[in-house]
């Protein structure tokens, strides 16, 4: 898996920081394989396909998700990077092209736009929501899928309103197809719960920010794998297998450790709920538990009911 999330790495405009690119990729590299299988499964059944990726962000599950449905290794795209062939992600995002560090959405959209895996690609800045009920008008004439993609998203959303309404168009959209053509829905996301005591920080760092009354960084709506299972059965959306990626050698947990810290600033104006989490994790620093682990990872394959 390491020699494959290399010859993945090797494509993004983050390569120099080759240890951080490559512990993301392998990661994002497991939660495929948990959502087909495995990883000889994930590359056979992505190859020429049409992916959705709702909230790709800077890029981290969509350059893997190209190299896939280019079918690379074996894929020579031409020196243009134009691309004729059925492999395509369509990669959406509403934050703006300034948001992101030490690299924006914008640096690294155009650095894989301009990689070998450019032709693989479509950036979409748009509401989701109003991509999927709004604007046929932008869409191509052949826009079919075959899997859409919430890789480690669904935090970022506004409220567990809005998530609502995007199964609910996800749903009605795919509903229209024939059952046999039907994406299926594949979801990671944190699932707050541990494997190793180092996690449990992490576990209350993502609720110290999803309660903050200003948020302004990657945690805004903390939803359980059981919440999401509920919100998407109620849209129609069957759960046909779930698993789990237990404690990955990732760096979210110490980035979202950083951000959190900087509360302490204007703690009186937390709401209760907020100001309860931080202080629990203030705790654990205090006893000199400063080595943040990132919490299980759990991944759902979900397909629309008749």
């Amino acid at each position: 898996m390491e020699s494959l999330a290399r010859s993945i790495a090797v494509h993004t405009p983050t390569h120099s920081a080759p240890e951080h690119v490559l512990t993301q990729t392998i990661h994002r590299l497991n939660i495929l394989a948990r959502w087909f299988g495995s990883i000889g499964a994930a590359q056979e059944r992505l190859r020429g396909r049409r992916v959705l990726e709702i909230g790709c962000g800077q890029g981290d599950m969509t350059a893997l998700l190209a190299y896939l449905v280019a079918g690379f290794p074996d894929a020579t795209p031409p020196s243009d990077h134009k691309n004729n062939g059925p492999g395509k992600v369509f990669a959406l995002d509403t934050a703006p092209l300034t948001y992101g560090s030490p690299l924006t959405l914008g640096q690294c959209q155009e650095g894989l736009t301009n990689s070998q895996l450019g032709h693989a690609i479509q950036w979409i800045q748009m509401d989701p929501v109003d991509y999927l009920t709004k604007s046929e008008a932008t869409r191509p004439d052949d826009f079919k899928l075959d899997f859409i993609i919430f890789a480690h998203s669904l935090f970022y959303v506004e409220s567990e309103g809005y998530l609502k309404k995007l199964l609910q168009s996800l749903g009605s959209w795919v509903s229209d197809q024939e059952p046999s053509k039907r994406p299926q829905m594949l979801v990671a996301e944190w699932g707050m719960r541990t494997s190793v005591p180092a996690a449990e920080l992490h576990i209350l760092v993502v609720k110290a920010l999803a309660a903050d009354t200003a948020p302004c960084g990657n945690v805004r709506t903390v939803v359980t794998p059981e919440r999401i299972k509920q919100l998407a059965h109620d849209r129609g959306w069957h759960v046909d297998r779930e698993d789990w990626v237990e404690s990955p050698k990732i760096d979210d947990g110490r980035w979202e450790l950083n951000a959190a810290r900087k509360m302490q600033d204007r703690k009186e104006t937390l709401s209760p709920e907020a100001r309860k989490h931080l202080d629990q994790m203030l705790q654990l620093l205090v006893k000199g538990d400063d080595k943040v682990a990132c919490m299980d990872a759990w991944t759902g394959v979900f397909s629309l009911g008749e």
